[in-house]
């Protein structure tokens, strides 16, 4: 600024940081012509909002309901890295370090960033006022022929571009590039540590920024090797951490024995290539360092080509064939028993699935979510009540969330007390849903009829309801959503807890069925068959340590979090016991035993889940109801159809406490 006669004058002869910021201003009222100045701050309010995107309230279309991007897996918040010491120079999509090629590219990655920083620091005190000289340089300064011509083989950007400053003519040429490198490259990078912060998705975003400084890494590292690097043993040694470093990812992720014989001979030729030099004719750049600098390539794209090989070599499909074939029978067969403009339900992450397969709409997919079509979801499986199950997926299917943004509008934006009419009505015939919005929400009678017009529609469309075996393990979130608390804005996850494997149990005879295995201690389902015919199977959940199977025990007591307190036993298909566990009334677990031709299969299942709309439907088949109606089955897959012309009464709970 000193060498300027005022601040404005210094301002308008950065030309870099000039044209930013003229480019800015002309966005900036550009778009305000064109689509106004409300366009403008919903963008920049767009952007700032990404960072409440791991909030787990609000966020979402209808404030107060829980916020549905946390139950994304790419938008889980990830770890620094996986894998401890050897995982760090690994590469997959499990960690940052890791998903950006592991710690030898972020090395790579901060030391071009650190260069361009030290040299921007230096640049800072040096005077641009110097004369140009004119003439030749004296002889001791002049090139020869062979000095040019290496030159002009150099990479553009050389590292002691970086390192020294020299007495260059370009000192401003210098200043502008090298803020320029260093602008674009450190606030992009910031820019995406601050989006990984919101979620693994963003992982990819920060791979490119210091992929760039990775490959500017490389120049300057031929540069080095180049210029400074001359002792056979120190090109040897970098040769032989390379070669370490190459293979490593080739035994982690690859192949064993490959890995171990690609360091071999990546050590042979490195041998051969730095100390056979006298047998090869010399060029500009000696074999032994074109060596060294191709190792050190490979050692920085190795875990990423590895990790991506591993990667794709564990891809399996995300759909069945019998969740395929299910909505093939919608698409086709289906259709002499629903409406073609039928809406299929579930849980969202299928959606899209289902919407190409079945040729049907569906009430939520992957790019329709929202907190409170989550939590209706969530709610209709969760519920006992199959008559609010009913009237929630009819509302989603035929006027989605109209209802409650409706009731909304007359209670100040007021989501809890919108949802909490809904929770009392949709299980209701209209005309007593009127009723209870005049007499105990104080709604007017037009009011009311407006609200019901969307919560309980007149010709409700088609509904499809699909229960799968993966939505067992998804109950975390499901539940965790259908449950949600308004007031506290939080929630609990409720849980099936399912076996992997199964057991051969013949009568009179017991087996063990593993159930979870956490710190050390084993939780298995023990099974009891009686005699022929007298249905007289029992089970329990027992709680051993794994290095010598006794019963875990604290403080001389018996410990067992997940103790059952409720056993239900379908055997052959037919419920045949449905009882308290005696002397275990203090569970929160029911046991849920299925057996068919001596083959027993178990499902720890939370008490909260048991008398649920899923759990009637998918593990008991429906019984006891006749709000849903199942059309078709398929190996871990079943269809129900809302019955739309069942009356509403409340249905009979399976669980009893006899016994």
């Amino acid at each position: 600024v000193k060498n300027y006669d005022s601040k404005f004058q210094w301002f308008i002869n950065q030309r870099m940081l000039c044209s930013i910021i003229v480019i800015m201003v002309i966005g900036i009222i550009g778009v305000t012509l064109i689509s106004g100045i409300d366009s403008v701050s919903s963008t920049i309010s767009g952007l700032l909002s990404l960072l409440s995107l791991q909030s787990a309230g609000g966020g979402t279309a209808v404030s107060g309901f829980p916020n549905v991007f946390i139950s994304v897996a790419e938008m889980q918040i990830p770890t620094l890295l996986t894998g401890g010491i050897s995982g760090a120079f690994l590469a997959n999509s499990q960690s940052v370090v890791n998903g950006i090629g592991g710690i030898v590219a972020l090395f790579a990655a901060l030391a071009t960033l650190y260069l361009y920083t030290s040299r921007l620091w230096k640049l800072r005190l040096v005077s641009t006022s110097i004369e140009k000289h004119t003439g030749k340089p004296s002889k001791s300064k002049r090139k020869s022929a062979a000095q040019k011509k290496d030159e002009n083989n150099r990479f553009n950007l050389a590292i002691k571009d970086l390192t020294s400053l020299g007495g260059s003519d370009d000192v401003n040429k210098d200043k502008r590039l090298t803020l320029l490198y260093f602008t674009v490259l450190m606030v992009w990078t910031i820019s995406c540590i601050v989006a990984v912060t919101q979620g693994t998705r963003f992982i990819m975003t920060l791979m490119i920024p210091l992929g760039l400084c990775v490959g500017i890494f490389v120049g300057y590292a031929a540069d080095y090797i180049k210029a400074k690097v001359e002792d056979e043993r120190r090109l040897f040694l970098i040769c032989l951490i390379c070669s370490f470093l190459v293979s490593f990812p080739v035994v982690e992720q690859v192949n064993f024995l490959s890995g171990i014989i690609l360091f071999v001979v990546l050590v042979i030729v490195s041998a051969i290539a730095v100390y056979g030099g006298k047998f090869f004719k010399e060029s500009d750049i000696s074999l032994k360092k074109t060596a060294a600098v191709l190792l050190i390539t490979l050692a920085l794209i190795s875990p990423t080509v590895c990790g991506a090989y591993q990667t794709a070599s564990q891809v399996v499909p995300g759909a069945s064939d019998p969740m395929w074939n299910s909505m093939q029978y919608i698409n086709g067969t289906a259709n002499n028993t629903i409406s073609s403009d039928a809406v299929i339900e579930s849980w969202w992450d299928y959606g899209y699935l289902f919407e190409i397969a079945a040729n049907k709409q569906t009430a939520s997919d992957g790019g329709v979510q929202s907190g409170d079509r989550a939590f209706w979801m969530g709610r209709a499986m969760t519920t006992s009540n199959l008559d609010l199950s009913k009237g929630i997926l009819q509302m989603l299917a035929t006027t989605g969330t109209k209802a409650g943004e409706t009731l909304n509008s007359y209670n100040g934006n007021n989501s809890s007390q919108s949802t909490d009419i809904l929770l009392h009505t949709l299980a209701l015939p209209k005309s007593d849903a009127k009723n209870m919005m005049m007499n105990n929400y104080s709604l007017t009678s037009a009011q009311a009829d407006n609200v019901l017009q969307y919560s309980h529609p007149d010709n409700p469309k088609d509904v499809v309801f699909v229960a799968s075996s993966d939505m067992l393990q998804k109950a975390g979130w499901w539940t965790y959503f259908g449950t949600w608390n308004f007031a506290e804005q939080n929630s609990t996850s409720l849980q099936y807890m399912v076996s992997t494997t199964t057991a051969n149990i013949t009568p009179g005879h017991s087996g063990t069925i593993p159930l979870l295995d956490e710190n050390g201690i084993s939780f298995n389902a023990v099974i009891n068959r009686g005699a022929n015919g007298t249905n007289n199977t029992t089970g329990q959940v027992q709680a051993v340590f794994d290095n010598n199977n006794t019963t875990v025990e604290v403080n001389n007591t018996t410990y067992n979090p997940l103790k059952a307190s409720n056993l239900m036993v379908i055997e052959d298909n037919y419920l045949t016991k449905n009882e308290s566990i005696h002397g275990a009334t203090d569970g929160n677990y029911t046991l849920f035993v299925l057996g068919n031709n001596n083959t027993y299969n178990a499902i720890l299942i939370d008490n909260k889940l048991v008398d649920s709309m899923f759990t009637r439907l998918f593990l008991l088949g429906g019984n006891g109801q006749d709000q849903f109606q199942l059309i078709h089955m398929d190996s871990g897959i079943s269809l129900w159809k809302v019955n739309n012309n069942a009356s509403s009464t409340s249905s009979t709970n399976l669980t009893n406490s006899t016994g």
